[in-house]
């Protein structure tokens, strides 16, 4: 899991970083995206 703490990581925004994530598709290299938590205890960070 990567939980984003913020509305800009080292690799840009996360919303960015999911879809390039999620577009690459699969490769031995990369973790597979399995959801989107939407309502974490926590509450958002931003």
């Amino acid at each position: 899991m990567k939980v984003f703490k913020g509305a800009v990581t080292s690799d840009g925004l996360p919303h960015s970083e999911m879809v390039a994530c999620i577009s690459a598709g699969a490769h031995p290299n990369l973790t597979t995206v399995e959801g989107k938590i939407s309502a974490h205890p926590l509450g958002p960070k931003d």
